[in-house]
């Protein structure tokens, strides 16, 4: 379960700088989100020797992702790869959609926040499931990496989604290559004995409109 303490740093907050006014939304938020959703997802592990990781992108049976140096550079030293996939399904998305409709534009503000961590939590379980898995053979698990990341195409989700079966968890693409429900995650994960897991490098990363970026540098709402 997402925390307060979690909520608030992911929209750009620590707990001394929060607005205690908007504490009962944040509640209400983790609340709504939290029983509506259907937290689901998986993983493939790729073969290793269908494989090749060149300087800006990876060949894996056969297909080629334009994943870009940054975000290769982590997968120079894996011995095999896994596709992650994690969805909370659309009662939230939906739910918040209708909060805002209705006027109620905090409330669904905090839905939407709320359901946003609440797939990134879903997303961390199936990658320590996946840990303790590989875990057992001496090996371990990197950082996750996503398309529309860091230079990475997004139009490569396409790719990445066909390894798994069509409409793997409820999750499907449409042609701009949306995950639809909207609240989910889709990543590719290095794996092996010398891989590690390393802080994410904001800083470097050449993404001009990029959520993560625009949390950790906001530091008031104007609410």
């Amino acid at each position: 379960m997402v925390s307060h303490k979690e909520l608030i740093r992911s929209i750009g907050y620590s707990e001394k700088t929060f607005p205690s006014h908007l504490n009962e939304y944040v509640h209400q938020g983790l609340e709504t989100a939290g029983r509506h959703a259907q937290p689901m997802g998986g993983f493939v592990l790729l073969e290793e020797k269908k494989i090749v990781v060149e300087p800006d992108r990876l060949h894996i049976n056969g297909l080629s992702l334009k994943s870009g140096r940054i975000i290769t550079k982590h997968f120079r030293k894996v011995e095999t790869l896994a596709v992650l996939l994690a969805t909370i399904g659309n009662e939230p998305e939906i739910i918040s959609k209708q909060m805002m409709h209705e006027g109620d534009l905090l409330k669904g503000y905090f839905v939407d926040a709320a359901a946003s961590s609440i797939v990134e939590k879903t997303a961390d379980a199936i990658e320590e499931k996946l840990q303790r898995m590989v875990g057992k053979e001496g090996l371990r698990t990197s950082n996750r990496y996503s398309p529309g990341y860091c230079g990475w195409n997004v139009e490569d989700q396409h790719k990445l989604f066909s390894f798994f079966p069509r409409g793997f968890c409820g999750v499907i693409l449409n042609k701009s290559a949306m995950m639809i429900p909207m609240k989910s995650v889709s990543a590719l994960t290095g794996i092996g004995a010398n891989v590690q897991k390393e802080e994410y490098e904001c800083e470097i990363c050449d993404a001009k409109f990029c959520c993560r970026k625009n949390w950790l540098k906001r530091r008031h709402l104007n609410l």
